[in-house]
This record gives C-alpha cells, sequence and structure tokens, in this order.
C-alpha cells in the first residue's frame, strides 16, 4: 500500500465567509485549538487621544467621546472615520452608548459604502437583518455582534444627518480581528445575511453526566475526580446549593452571597491546576444571589449556577471545593463530559483582589500571562461604599509586547456592554451584570464579558488591564477574575487570601419623601417609543426615578398614579434636568398641565409646580409627550425623569 501524500494533512483551509463566522459565534470548542490562520483582535473607539504613555499626563483621560481617525469630505457631507484597518480582516462587534447619525461601511477601497444605515436603529435591532442577538440594546447599551469580513480594507464612517446629531459626544467601540496576510477571507456582500437566523444561548446535551452530592463542613474541603480513557472535555459544570443561608452571620459574612463567595473552586487538568477561582466569580456573576443567561453561564439566584466553558483533558480531572465560609455548605455538583477532539488548550482562570483606596487612579492588572493561547472572559465584582460611580476605567489590552495596547476603551460598563452607569441587571449572549444592588452605583455590583466571536488570541503574551477610576477617593474593592486558553504545563494557578474574600458594607438606600408618590413605582400604561427603567441616584427620594430615554418627537409614555380621594389637588414634581433632557407637554387625566424644558447644563433635580387638577379616587393619568429638545442639548436623547409626585387636596 502507497503511502498517503503528506500534502493531504495540509489542506488549506476553508474560506473565511459571513456564514463561518456566524457558525463560530455558538462554537465554544474551537476556543480549546490554536486560530488557523492566526488573527489579532484589536479595538478601535473614540478613547481620549491625550492617554498616550503610562508615564505621560493624561494617561487616564476621560474625555471618551466624539473623537475619530479623521474626517472626510464626500458628495458634499463629513464623514467621521471610527474605524480604518486593513485586510483581510472581519468586524466582530459594534458598541455605543449613544448611537447617532448615519454609519456607513466601506469595504475594500470602494467608494460606495456596502453598508448604510441610521447608526441608533443598526445597533437597536431596528435594521433587518441584524435582528435578535444580533443587536440588541442591554441597559442603555447598544451592541451589534455580527461578522463584517473584508479582503483587502474596511472602513466605517458616521456622518451627521442634521443638527439633533451632535457627533462631537458619540461614544463607539470596534473590535476587529486581522488575519494573517495569507488568509481567504470573502468580503461582506449586502443581503449575503438575509436568511441568517441569530444565534441564541442553547446548551449542548453532554453525553454523559456524573453527579456528587458534597457536604463541606467548616475549613473543609471535597473534590470530585474524573477519569478517562482518551481526550474528554467538560462541556457542563452545574453547581447547585440546596442549603439556605444561616440566619446569623457575621458583618464580613452577612448572607448567603459571602457564604459562597467564601467557598474556592481549583480545577486541575492532567495533574495541573490551572483554575483557582472563588464560586460566584468561576460563573460569571461575581457574587450572589444574583441572575445571569448568557451563551457560557447561567446563574439562578444562590441556587443553581451552570458553566458551558469547554475544559478538556486526556485522562484525569479534578474539581476541589475549599469551604472557608465558617458555616456548613451543601453543593450539587454535576458533572457534564463529551469526547473532545485533540484540544491544543486547557482553560486557565485566576482571580485576584484590588483593595487599595481608589486614588490614586491607575491601571488594575487582571492577568500578565507569558505563552501563547486564546483571552475568553472577564468577571468584576465591585464592591461600592457609596453611592457615586465607580467605573469611569477603560480596558487597556497589550498582546504580543506590544509598547501601545491595541485595545483602549471608553469605560468600565462599555467594555461589558451596557452604558451611563446603569444599575439595571441584565443577559445578553455575551455578557451581563448579574447584580447591582444601589443605591446609585453602591454596594455589591457583578459583571461580566465572556469573549466568543471577539476573543482575543495572543502568540506570546497578554497583559489585560482595566482602570481604576471611580468618581471618589474611597476603599472600595475590585475582584478581578480573567479566564483564557493556554496550552497544558504553563502555568499553575496562585492561591487566594482567604481574608480577601470578606465583603465590605455599601451605602444605605435613602429615606422616602414623606407622602411622595414614587416615579419608579408607578405602572406603565403605555409607551409608543424609547425605553424606560429605574435609575439609581442617592439624593433622590428612595434613592431612586423612573427614567424615560430616547423617545421621539411626539412619543408618548402614560403612567397611572392613584389619589386617595376624589376632588381638587395642587400637584408637584420632582423631575430631573440634565444637558441630555427634553422638552415635554404633560398631561394629567387628559388636560395639559403645561410644557417644561428639562434641559439643564448640569445634573439636578428641580421641583415643578403643575397646578390644580381634578383627580379621582385611585388611578389617575399622568401622560409625558415629548415635545422635542432644547438646541443646547448634547447628546439630544429627550430623556425625562422623575423621582416623584405630591399631591395636596
Amino acid at each position: 500500500m502507497l503511502p498517503i501524500p503528506i500534502i493531504l494533512a495540509l489542506a488549506a483551509p476553508a474560506p473565511i465567509t459571513v456564514q463561518t463566522l456566524v457558525n463560530e459565534m455558538t462554537n465554544l470548542d474551537r476556543l480549546t485549538h490554536r486560530p488557523v490562520p492566526f488573527y489579532k483582535t484589536v479595538e478601535q473607539s473614540s478613547y481620549d487621544r491625550g492617554s498616550v504613555a503610562p508615564d505621560k499626563e493624561g494617561w487616564f483621560a476621560n474625555g471618551d467621546a466624539g473623537k475619530y481617525l479623521r474626517s472626510e469630505s464626500r458628495d458634499g457631507r463629513e464623514e467621521w472615520v471610527m474605524a480604518d484597518l486593513k485586510g483581510p480582516g472581519a468586524v466582530v462587534r459594534l458598541w455605543s452608548a449613544n448611537p447617532m447619525g448615519t454609519v456607513r461601511f466601506y469595504f475594500d477601497g470602494e467608494t460606495t459604502p456596502r453598508l448604510q444605515a441610521r447608526l441608533g436603529d443598526l445597533l437597536q435591532g431596528r435594521t433587518a437583518p441584524f435582528l435578535g442577538t444580533f443587536a440588541y440594546n442591554s441597559a442603555n447599551g447598544c451592541n451589534l455582534y455580527f461578522p463584517f469580513p473584508f479582503a483587502k480594507s474596511f472602513k466605517a464612517t458616521v456622518a451627521a444627518d442634521d443638527d439633533k446629531d451632535r457627533l462631537n459626544s458619540l461614544y463607539y467601540q470596534f473590535n476587529v480581528r486581522q488575519y494573517d496576510p495569507t488568509a481567504d477571507v470573502r468580503t461582506y456582500e449586502a443581503g449575503i445575511a438575509k436568511n441568517m437566523r441569530p444565534p441564541q444561548a442553547t446548551w449542548v446535551v453532554p453525553s454523559s453526566q456524573h453527579v456528587h452530592d458534597l457536604t463541606l463542613k467548616p475549613g473543609t474541603s471535597a473534590q470530585v475526580d474524573l477519569e478517562a480513557s482518551g481526550p474528554v472535555e467538560i462541556s457542563d459544570f452545574t453547581i447547585e446549593c440546596p442549603t439556605p443561608a444561616p440566619k446569623s452571620l457575621p458583618p464580613s459574612r452577612s448572607s448567603s452571597d459571602s457564604i459562597l463567595k467564601h467557598v474556592v473552586v481549583a480545577i486541575a487538568f492532567d495533574g495541573q491546576e490551572t483554575v483557582r477561582v472563588p464560586l460566584p466569580d468561576l460563573f460569571g456573576a461575581g457574587i450572589l444571589p444574583g441572575q445571569l443567561n448568557t451563551m457560557v453561564s447561567q446563574v439562578e439566584g444562590s441556587s443553581k449556577m451552570r458553566l458551558a466553558l469547554p475544559m478538556p483533558f486526556q485522562k484525569t480531572a479534578r474539581i476541589r471545593l475549599f469551604n472557608e465560609s465558617g458555616y456548613r455548605v451543601q453543593l450539587l455538583v454535576t458533572l457534564g463530559t463529551k469526547a473532545s477532539f485533540n484540544a491544543d488548550y486547557i482553560l486557565h482562570g485566576q482571580w485576584s483582589a484590588d483593595i487599595k483606596p481608589s486614588r490614586p487612579m491607575r491601571d488594575m492588572n487582571f492577568v500578565d500571562f507569558e505563552g501563547d493561547g486564546r483571552y475568553v472572559g472577564t468577571v468584576l465584582h465591585v464592591q461600592n461604599p457609596t453611592p457615586a460611580w465607580w467605573g469611569e476605567g477603560d480596558e487597556k489590552v497589550y498582546v504580543d509586547g506590544e509598547s501601545f495596547p491595541s485595545w483602549i476603551g471608553t469605560g468600565t460598563e462599555d467594555y461589558f456592554g451596557y452604558a451611563w452607569s446603569n444599575p439595571q441587571v441584565f443577559s445578553a449572549l455575551y455578557h451581563g451584570q448579574a447584580r447591582a444592588d444601589g443605591p446609585g452605583c453602591g454596594g455589591q455590583i457583578g459583571n461580566v464579558r465572556w469573549h466568543v466571536m471577539d476573543d482575543i488570541p495572543f502568540k506570546n503574551r497578554i497583559n489585560f488591564n482595566i482602570e481604576m477610576w471611580h468618581w471618589e477617593d474611597v476603599p472600595s474593592r475590585f475582584d478581578k477574575t480573567a479566564f483564557w486558553y493556554a496550552p497544558p504545563g504553563t502555568w499553575t494557578a496562585p492561591k487566594i487570601k482567604i481574608s480577601d474574600l470578606d465583603l465590605i458594607a455599601g451605602p444605605k438606600r435613602p429615606e422616602p419623601v414623606k407622602g411622595a408618590i414614587e416615579g419608579e413605582k408607578l405602572e406603565i400604561v403605555g409607551k409608543t417609543g424609547g425605553a424606560t427603567s429605574i435609575q439609581d441616584f442617592p439624593n433622590l427620594s428612595s434613592g431612586q426615578q423612573l427614567w424615560w430615554v430616547d423617545p421621539a418627537d411626539g412619543d408618548t409614555l402614560e403612567l397611572s398614579f392613584e389619589a386617595p380621594s376624589t376632588g381638587i389637588y395642587k400637584i408637584s414634581a420632582n423631575c430631573c434636568t440634565a444637558v441630555d433632557y427634553g422638552i415635554h407637554q404633560i398631561f394629567v387625566n387628559g388636560h395639559s398641565v403645561g410644557t417644561q424644558d428639562f434641559y439643564n447644563k448640569d445634573l439636578a433635580w428641580k421641583v415643578f409646580d403643575w397646578g390644580k387638577v381634578q383627580l379621582s379616587q385611585g388611578k389617575n393619568s399622568l401622560k409625558i409627550v415629548c415635545a422635542g429638545t432644547n438646541s443646547k442639548s448634547s447628546p439630544a436623547r429627550r430623556m425625562f425623569g422623575l423621582d416623584y409626585l405630591l399631591l395636596k387636596k
């Protein structure tokens, strides 16, 4: 028998197309292999160009909006260049906090865009076929996860359509793969995505399951051992915690969340321990109880957690759980396994804590690893003792010894896919905020971002950082977890100092104003446009307001409130005023009580007198009609915020 020619084993990789890239959006196993062809993932954003070098003034500059590569004149309009890259490559993520204007995507040096749309429509799922989990709004962050491959070059521009598009305040981020020059990449074509279905957070049923009921006494550990006769991977790792929390706990361990934070999970593959992370951080929550439903991890309160990051090994895997909480913990561990196909990498996970005061500002390092691999996930647990915002810090990622980061962003919440320091709990396909206590931005906060489409391959080093950039000088704590894949035998996870796991208390929620009808508790009867949510501020009644953002002129928001009896009442409202708030006409039970301009150069709340109105016992109607925006408003988002109503008969 003649030997098979070696050339068959070296067949050229398949072409990279929109379809092959969409397939990668749900393929976690690919993360365990070296990328072929290799690519580097970079970020182009509106970061403050004053950030030049760590030893230069301005390294923590924070004017991260309205910064572009340059402007170009085309067909009588000014287009601002947001991203400009040489190919072959692929755009895999686009984010903005305040999308505006018309975006144009130019491919391979063409002068006619292959994609043109209102940026707000494109990033919020209003431009077909980029719908569903391709494009959406998550806690005011507008995300587009869709691949746009290019063979030679890619350029994205934005242009104002009218005076309402204030592009000097636009925040944006592009994450882009840059392939090796020999890669066969087929450029995006208009209409090619017409029949492609948005990915879903579906979980693959494992080939077999291993169930272990463990009881951990204080100060003890338990372990689960797996043995295999060939390459295997743990594809579904589930922990259930059926035991309720003790009723009496010391202040630093004041609830079930702290007990489980003091359970450390250590995972070894073929005798090498490469993961050592507190239990909530392993599953992307950072702190429990939390709510999370992503493609990679799910969390249901404190009762059930699941992780789908592939964990390949050759012969043995050992999972050890250390109970450092001081209380008895019962855990039900279920491991789903399936065959693994020649994985190059094994999972690595590192946890560390930044417990210094928030000043001076600094770059907090999540991981600095030497070797090759792929960076795939970031978990941040913030413990904030004040309601003030903690997340102005930008991500800064250095790959393979770069002197300047190829990733530099626009803010911590922007990196995690939301915006405007929103304390809303949310989940999306690749990111989420599992918990945000308040009031304001205080208390326990848990953020996660899984890098699946936008994983960060590296050949010899990954250095991942996020700036410590808090509004106040406070003793806050940032717990940092990094996940990456790398070859076996190169690294051992460091031990965790148990005292670093203790929690610090958050601020207390403000008392309500006497007699206040809280805006955040009003029933939303109807809404013709914009988005509503509850926003935390420490100076408000009960610390919250009802928030209406991005309505169009003429859109209405109808609310219901209750009066104790029928009669004529004097009605007043404590409302938010700021640079991005709109002009709105107010109706009570169908009667106009005035039109108010809620613009203000500073953020402040003002009590508006809406005069005397006839109310009925029980439910009454409050309708807000968007009537435009002040010419000075920037960005012109036409917001409306209601802290409370006061009724005086």
